[in-house]
């Protein structure tokens, strides 16, 4: 799975760019109707996934997953031998049978690499930040031997991945700690489980994709679109709301320590939205920054740093285990504010009531944090754009 994703997601990405030509009005449209594709999936696994896992165990899950897997590999070959991409998707002009023979080979010999690195996760930290130094050094000498244009491009190219790492961060709880909360201090009713609540966020991207992709070309034709550099800042100061939405359910907390639903699904809106400013936005202008004979590479780097971001979200989503409201609280005064409970209050709380106000607290923190990136994202936009030369 880990080889096949590595071989999927930067070349699907890569390969939407090249249907568009640089300052294609329709680029960032495009990539919202692609995204919506992806989350067509992300919606409906959640569903069927968490239904299986509960009614006939994790396994069956997974199994659904290799079927759906299928289906896609079928549906794209289709497209090849039906030319609806004309050359596109095909193997590089110049590659030879023998070289992608070698990269096939030894795509098979590294699985048994990747199988250790799963089940001995703790050295995969430590991976991430070795791959950085070749890749430093690929992007300094291409930065090196490149015109001021090219070089100055990968820089704005490598800051807006920068905070894609921090956005990847914290969304990324909703498949750790988010569901957790879901599990253990949401009132969900309507029969939803908690693993099945990872289907709210790709639902609406869904219902908004389309949207956003309208809204892009309009706004690009009466030429009010916003430049990248201020779409990344108001994705990430939603990314910000989101957080504060599920710290302000505690206010509404039941007995059992349990919020309303309904936080739980306006905070994902906003973290839906926030990445719809974000996530094909940014895939989009990296297709268009990249030189072709990098642009492959560069999409590496891209999930490179959803990697990091995995990463990232795991330290955040440890923060909000065990607490038991002891100890120093980073922000206490705006902690108590957004969810109206402090250290104190919940001494003598049940459990329930204390693991709350930990997720609380952290969400809180999350929240300014996001919002603080995003005011930085804003105040440096005109550099971003001055390097991007002309790309919107």
């Amino acid at each position: 799975f880990v080889v096949g994703n590595g071989f999927f997601k930067p070349n699907i990405s890569t390969f939407v760019g090249t249907l568009y030509g640089e300052n294609d009005p329709r680029r960032d449209a495009g990539f919202n109707i692609f995204y919506m594709g992806i989350n067509v999936g992300a919606w409906i696994a959640p569903l069927i996934c968490g239904w299986l896992a509960v009614e006939y165990g994790w396994h069956y899950g997974f199994g659904a997953a290799g079927v759906g897997m299928v289906v896609g590999l079928l549906v794209f070959w289709s497209g090849i031998k039906s030319n609806i991409f004309a050359q596109e998707g095909l193997p590089p002009v110049g590659s030879t049978t023998q070289s992608r023979v070698i990269v096939n080979v030894l795509s098979f010999l590294v699985v048994p690499v990747f199988a250790f690195l799963l089940y001995n996760n703790s050295f995969v930290g430590d991976i991430l930040y070795i791959a950085l130094i070749p890749i430093a050094i690929l992007l300094g000498r291409t930065m090196i031997k490149g015109s001021k244009l090219v070089r100055e491009r990968l820089i704005a190219a490598l800051v807006l991945t920068f905070f894609m790492t921090i956005f990847w961060a914290f969304f990324e709880q909703g498949g750790s700690s988010l569901t957790i909360f879901a599990s253990t201090n949401v009132d969900l009713g309507l029969g939803m489980n908690a693993a099945q609540t990872n289907s709210i966020n790709p639902f609406f991207i869904i219902l908004f994709a389309v949207i956003f992709s309208v809204l892009w070309t309009y706004l690009a034709k009466i030429g009010k679109n916003p430049y990248t550099p201020i779409k990344y800042a108001l994705g990430l100061a939603q990314l910000g709301i989101a957080f504060f939405v599920f710290a302000f359910g505690a206010q509404y907390m039941n007995e059992a320590g349990q919020v309303p639903f309904v936080f739980l699904v306006v905070g994902y809106l906003f973290i839906s939205t926030g990445e719809l400013f974000l996530s094909p936005v940014g895939l989009s202008k990296l297709t268009e920054l990249s030189t072709k004979e990098i642009a492959g590479f560069m999409m590496g780097v891209w999930f490179l740093s959803a990697a990091f971001g995995h990463h990232l979200a795991g330290i955040v989503a440890k923060l909000t285990t065990g607490g038991d409201g002891d100890g120093e609280i980073f922000m206490e005064g705006i902690v108590n504010a957004v969810t109206g409970m402090s250290r104190e209050s919940v001494a003598n709380a049940i459990p329930a009531i204390q693991e709350l106000f930990t997720y609380a607290t952290v969400y809180t923190q999350i929240g300014v944090i996001s919002i603080v990136t995003a005011l930085f994202a804003l105040l440096i936009s005109p550099l971003i754009k001055r390097w991007m030369h002309g790309v919107h």
